[in-house]
């Protein structure tokens, strides 16, 4: 009884001393305890590099303990064409999630390592032209196809690393793996790109984006 009562003791103790030394930082704290706003530096390096290429995204994440709630927004207007064929879409998308920080024990480092899933929507419109030159019958024109109000949705599993580069300033990348994507709307001809997503052509579909982060704490 009494080595019983001991041994309990000391267990009682140990614990005690664990609660004592245990950091704030590692306690639960589902508060959120700021919000970073970034934007996608490889979208915006395709707009400025093709002529017929324009997407802007604003990224937006909350850290909460040791999670992120993550939304993007974005912007897209893409041209393709060819000598005989001109394919063009237009329109908006937004993705919505949670990241996981498997860093988020280590005190030394603020660095990230995440993964995580997302849900993709995007509204949109494109349109499909064909030039023709019949010579039997001395006839030329263009066919114009056009699907006004498509939609479409999509699944994401991302992973990817964030790492602090100067006074609230971050900097890391994202990796996609898209796929479940759905298209509704799409009448007059198939879409071949869908904003946010890309090329419709496979199931799945990998994307990457190299991001910058600016950090607005709400408490320390």
């Amino acid at each position: 009884m009494l080595m019983a009562c001991q041994v309990f003791a000391q267990e009682e103790e140990a614990k005690r001393a664990v609660k004592e030394v245990l950091p704030d930082s590692l306690k639960p704290d589902f508060i959120p305890s700021g919000i970073r706003l970034g934007t996608d530096l490889i979208a915006i390096g395709k707009t400025f590099a093709k002529p017929q290429y324009t997407e802007l995204e604003l990224n937006i994440e909350i850290p909460i303990h040791k999670y992120f709630v993550v939304v993007d927004l974005g912007t897209w207007d893409v041209s393709r064409g060819s000598e005989f064929s001109t394919y063009s879409s237009t329109g908006n998308y937004f993705r919505a999630g949670l990241d996981m920080d498997f860093f988020w024990k280590d005190l030394t480092d603020e660095s990230s390592i995440f993964f995580g899933f997302r849900y993709g929507r995007s509204r949109y419109s494109d349109a499909l032209y064909y030039y023709y030159n019949d010579i039997a019958w001395e006839t030329d024109g263009q066919i114009r196809l056009v699907n006004n109000q498509v939609t479409a949705r999509w699944f994401e599993i991302t992973s990817g690393l964030k790492v602090p580069v100067y006074k609230g300033l971050w900097m890391g990348f994202t990796a996609r793996l898209k796929l479940g994507l759905k298209i509704t709307g799409d009448d007059l001809h198939a879409s071949y790109e869908v904003p946010g997503y890309g090329k419709t052509i496979k199931n799945t579909w990998w994307g990457f984006n190299y991001q910058v982060f600016y950090n607005i704490p709400f408490r320390k």
